[in-house]
């Protein structure tokens, strides 16, 4: 029924029916299929506050928990709650559950910042430290979040939804329309198998479709043939005093050439002929602490310790070169070929991570140690913690990224660029990345702290949330081709796929809200004008197009514009006809379809219109700019009524001044002036005009 609905929209270029009836087909369309799409991905809203009234702060805690303002988001009723502070506890939080069923919970909310911002955070109930999922609240206009990551919390217990602004400053923020949604449903696909054991399991790899080795620190090597239904520890039995430390084998890491030869380090070093079936255990002088291996051929063996040494042997571990090539703990250690074809000879190259920088050499043709650092983890509590390479040649590191709060971070080289670049994950706002899985030359998984599982199927341009059902962090990631793999972790956790960590049936695209123009915006004549809207998450990661979908006749035809895949559409008509439109937006992933939750209305006059009607409030009137998105340049045309002093200026997202564009006084007119980002990055900028009491800010987009 959805997409017979749906397909009346989009097919036809007109739609004629009469104005209430119109009303009604799109409001009873809108809430049918954003019905029916919550039915189809369990999505049950657990909490919603509009904060209307003080009966809406019942059970709130915090002095925080009473004030309101009458500054308001899209239909966000008469008042919303005012958010201040200057220390580093919050300033509300209520108590929600117990639950009586285990959630996948995710938080979304209106936010706006008045002064440098806050956060609100959804947490379970527990000693610290707690999982936790949240939003930081940095926009100067009101910006609709959501929450990237899901919080599990077992049936049972509650979860705790909390508010603050500022830390060692000053600062405000609105908060209105939050919601706590138990998304249970969607990417669900990961099957939590039992692993027999309670300790940290450090590192998963797997030897063919069926069969993988886990290893752990209380030194369990557990082995399943059967895509982890049963388990065995095949660790070797030592001669030891029972519980003592040395009886203990802490293992960190595990690599394999092939399904047969492979490698298990931690405080020793054992390897397998066999698939891990009998393992026997090397000698090698010195006293560190093993993190990382990899067999890089067949014999050849490279391992990183605790203390910055590189070991290498070519005859299998027999005899070891040791070299240090830095003081700093090798996390990751792993190799990149290059075939004859591509470069006219075999090369081989072995990659060392550290927590700050990136260790290249060359084996063939040899090469010294080469340090390259890392800009995206220099900062305090910046970690890298995994490296890996996909079919392509494009490298990939992930860590923990943030000065002050810890953040997880994504960073790509991509051939021929000769720089690091973060790649996400977008709204994701605490936790950090500790693994990844690179099946292929497109798909890419990333596992860390909180059950956080992200997943990219084109190279890292885009992630996904993967919801888990653990909130255990997942210390290590691995998949075996695109759609079967393992993800281990604290407390003796194991997940596992066949799925790609999602739904085997297609979900229709999430729910999603228009942005510009915002509903009851008003704008003189102009060439054309740009519509923006919020990006939309498919559960599946199908891509997604977008139709726009405009009236101007008071709803009783419709004009469709599009497919587009971005969120962006430029459109010439009805820019040049003074009117008054309506607007909406339908998301489609080729195989169902969900329209936006909103349906906005906007007033296009012209110049002349300018106090002789009634209709558009006020007389100052501040326009799009265009083009939008621009390079280098743009124009800002705006109208001021009667002699004023006039500012113009333009910031960044975080509120910086880019440039003051007008600053003196002018007469009533009209005016048109020229922006040049020549020298700007590539992002959203804001400009503002202020004239006499009026102040306008609108959004523009600088992409090189």
């Amino acid at each position: 029924m959805t997409r017979k609905i749906l397909s009346g929209v989009i097919m036809k270029s007109k739609i004629h029916f009469a104005f209430m009836n119109c009303i009604f087909f799109f409001i009873s369309a809108v809430l049918f299929i954003t019905q029916l799409s919550q039915a189809q991905q369990g999505n049950i809203v657990i909490y919603f506050n509009s904060f209307e009234s003080p009966q809406d702060t019942i059970g709130w805690q915090g002095y925080g928990a009473r004030e309101f303002r009458n500054d308001v988001p899209p239909s966000g009723g008469n008042q919303s709650l005012y958010i201040s502070g200057g220390c580093i506890v919050s300033h509300a939080w209520i108590e929600l559950g117990p639950f009586e069923e285990d959630g996948f919970f995710q938080l979304r909310c209106w936010g706006k910042d008045l002064a440098i911002g806050g956060g609100i955070w959804l947490e379970e109930e527990g000693d610290y430290p707690r999982d936790q999922i949240g939003m930081v609240i940095n926009q100067k206009e009101w910006k609709y979040y959501e929450s990237a990551e899901t919080l599990f919390c077992l049936a049972g217990k509650k979860i705790i939804l909390s508010m603050g602004a500022g830390g060692i400053a000053s600062s405000a923020m609105l908060v209105d329309k939050v919601e706590i949604v138990n998304v249970q449903s969607i990417n669900t696909q990961w099957v939590i198998r039992n692993s027999g054991t309670t300790e940290r399991l450090t590192d998963v790899v797997m030897l063919d479709s069926t069969t993988a080795i886990v290893v752990g620190r209380d030194g369990s090597i557990m082995k399943t043939t059967d895509s982890g239904e049963t388990w065995r520890n095949t660790a070797p039995q030592i001669d030891c005093i029972p519980e003592s430390e040395d009886c203990i084998m802490r293992w960190n890491n595990t690599s394999f050439y092939d399904s047969l030869n492979g490698i298990v380090v931690g405080k020793d070093i054992i390897v397998t002929t066999n698939g891990g079936e009998e393992w026997q255990f090397l000698n090698i002088s010195v006293e560190q602490e093993f993190l990382s291996s990899v067999f890089v051929e067949p014999g050849n063996i490279y391992i990183g310790d605790d203390s910055g040494y590189v070991h290498h042997s070519i005859d299998s571990g027999k005899t070891w070169s040791s070299e240090r090539i830095t003081t700093l703990p090798i996390r990751s250690i792993y190799p990149s070929r290059h075939d004859p074809e591509e470069l006219g000879l075999y090369v081989l190259e072995v990659f060392a991570l550290t927590p700050h920088s990136l260790f290249m050499k060359t084996e063939y043709p040899s090469t010294d140690w080469n340090e390259m650092p890392l800009d995206y983890f220099q900062g305090l509590g910046s970690e890298a913690f995994k490296g890996g390479f996909s079919e392509d040649g494009t490298a990939f590191i992930v860590g923990v990224g943030g000065d002050f709060v810890s953040l997880p971070i994504i960073t790509r080289l991509r051939p021929p660029d000769s720089h690091w670049y973060s790649v996400g994950p977008e709204n994701v706002f605490w936790g950090g990345l500790l693994d990844l899985s690179i099946p292929s030359s497109n798909i890419i998984y990333a596992s860390g702290i909180n059950g956080l599982v992200l997943k990219s199927s084109n190279n890292g341009d885009d992630w996904i949330s993967l919801n888990t059902p653990t909130s255990s962090s997942l210390n290590s990631i691995y998949f075996f081709d695109n759609e079967r793999g393992f993800a281990v972790g604290d407390s003796g956790t194991i997940l596992y796929t066949y799925t790609g960590g999602v739904s085997p049936t297609n979900n229709p695209p999430l729910p999603f809200h228009l942005l510009t123009p915002a509903n009851e915006d008003s704008m003189q004549i102009m060439r054309s004008i740009s519509f923006t809207w919020q990006k939309v998450v498919d559960p599946d990661n199908n891509p997604i197009l977008y139709t726009l979908l405009i009236s101007g006749d008071s709803c009783a035809t419709w004009n469709a514009y599009g497919p587009v895949s971005d969120t962006v559409l430029q459109v010439h008509s009805p820019a040049q006809i003074p009117g008054r439109y309506f607007w909406m937006v339908i998301a489609n992933d080729g195989m169902l379809a969900t329209p936006s939750l909103d349906v906005f209305a906007f007033n296009i006059f012209s110049v002349a219109d300018v106090g002789e009607s009634g209709d558009v409030p006020g007389a100052f009137v501040l326009s799009q700019n265009y083009p939008n998105p621009f390079n280098p340049t743009t124009k800002i045309k705006f109208v001021i009524p009667n002699s004023s002093f006039v500012n113009l200026k333009v910031y960044d997202v975080l509120g910086r001044e880019v440039t003051t564009l007008v600053n003196e006084e002018k007469p009533a007119g009209e005016y048109e002036v020229e922006f040049s980002g020549k020298n700007l990055s590539s992002g959203v900028y804001h400009y503002q005009l202020k004239a006499d009491n009026y102040v306008e800010t609108k959004k523009m987009l600088f992409i090189k």
